[in-house]
């Protein structure tokens, strides 16, 4: 008895070590899947066609067929993971089989920072089928990796996102190198989306939403600065956050606000979240302009209740629109894009930064504070005039116009300050 109580300690002693040492022997120093480069002018073009069709087919209950592309998956896996990790991503499509090959770089371990991954899944009747898991060079016995599988989806199956994705999702068929999704959506499944994936307090749209309201009335017929707005707006979320989640209080805060610019119209407006209740003129200006408004908050929006991303996306094909049948595209409206996805970044990025970003909102600021005041960049330039001066986002040219946006924008005092550490910021004051 003496003997088998000193194995059970000192397995009980061994066992964080080994762990610690099976994870440490599957790192590796180098990553399989190298860094990816970033969107190019064929993922964007391809990004609107997906849109269009989505618009095309969004409204009722009937089943919709989505195809996506092997690059399509790729940017659509890389940008899900990265939310856990920072993650590369190769997929390619065979016959009835997907193949990819994943790169996690995990922290804390300097010198083997990359876990190294491949897996194989098997089209089998509209549902894909592990058959192949990999670990650095170790082949995971099918079985062993069909029970890690099985175990994996039983703890999904106890979480309501993955119960909604199977209420929505058909079926997914692989084959000629493209993956078919075959889904429900309508407007109820869109609400249980948001309430389920971005868990937001319920009242909290309700409480933002009103106060606007309050403000907008104080204002009478008048356009304000929307920095008179957001200034009561974010003492509202810094109260409110005495008692719950800050990054909640912010996204749901960004969300009213991203409404009342789409002017329930258009994708945004469906990805942001429709609000009940009649809907408000929108009336508030950035830099003397109510067009800045609408882009800043819009882009704020879906920066922080999806990702920078599709912020970043939509500005991008908003303005390409407008230069193919619009009012031509206007690099003043997408430095608004490019502030407001810089803003929504920072209001759910952490507690600290979300609560940092209360205070100082609710302490008042400028419009040059959130954005820059820009007036020698391009506006209104058609699709053949976009062609003639710059090729397409991907060319030289037209970096060079984002980079030096990017500059200005680093260069307002919220993001400075915000973005400083707070030592340093203690230093400076």
């Amino acid at each position: 008895m003496l003997l088998l109580i000193r194995l059970l300690l000192w397995l009980l002693f061994l066992s964080p070590f080994v762990a610690a040492l099976l994870i440490w022997l599957s790192l590796s120093a180098a990553p399989l899947v190298p860094e990816q480069p970033s969107l190019s002018h064929q993922d964007i073009e391809r990004a609107k066609t997906i849109v269009e069709q989505h618009q095309h087919q969004r409204g009722d209950d009937r089943p919709l067929k989505l195809e996506l592309s092997e690059r399509d998956l790729e940017l659509a896996g890389t940008y899900l993971l990265r939310r856990h990790a920072e993650t590369n991503l190769r997929i390619n499509i065979q016959d009835n089989r997907l193949h990819a090959k994943a790169t996690l770089r995990i922290p804390g371990f300097p010198s083997r920072p990359y876990l190294n991954l491949q897996l194989t899944l098997r089209d089998q009747e509209g549902r894909p089928n592990l058959v192949h898991l990999q670990v650095k060079q170790q082949v995971l016995p099918r079985e062993l990796a069909k029970n890690l599988l099985n175990e994996l989806l039983v703890r999904l199956y106890q979480t309501e996102e993955y119960r909604l994705a199977r209420s929505i999702v058909d079926q997914i068929r692989l084959q000629d190198g493209r993956l078919s999704l075959h889904y429900h959506w309508n407007p109820e499944l869109a609400r249980r989306a948001r309430a389920t994936f971005l868990k937001e307090p319920p009242s909290a749209r309700q409480a933002y939403r009103e106060e606007l309201r309050r403000l907008l009335a104080q204002q009478g017929q008048t356009s304000p600065p929307l920095t008179a707005l957001l200034g009561p707006l974010f003492q509202l979320a810094r109260a409110r956050s005495l008692e719950g989640d800050p990054v909640a209080e912010n996204r749901a805060l960004l969300a009213v606000l991203g409404y009342w610019a789409t002017t329930g119209e258009g994708l945004a407006t469906h990805l942001i979240g429709q609000d009940s209740g009649p809907p408000l003129r929108f009336r508030a200006r950035l830099n003397r302009r109510r067009d800045q408004a609408r882009h800043f908050l819009i882009s704020a929006a879906l920066a922080a209740n999806i990702n920078d991303t599709a912020a970043s996306l939509a500005g991008t094909l908003k303005e390409l629109g407008d230069a193919e049948k619009g009012s031509g595209f206007s690099f003043i409206d997408l430095a608004a894009d490019r502030a407001g996805t810089r803003f929504g970044q920072l209001a759910v990025a952490s507690t600290g930064l979300a609560e940092r970003l209360q205070e100082r909102m609710a302490a008042g600021v400028s419009d040059k504070d959130i954005v820059p005041a820009i007036t020698q960049l391009n506006e209104g330039v058609d699709l053949e005039e976009f062609r003639r001066r710059y090729g397409n986002p991907d060319s030289a040219q037209y970096q060079d116009v984002l980079e030096n946006i990017d500059r200005m924008i680093d260069a307002c005092p919220v993001y400075r300050t915000l973005e400083s550490p707070p030592e340093a910021q203690a230093v400076n004051s």
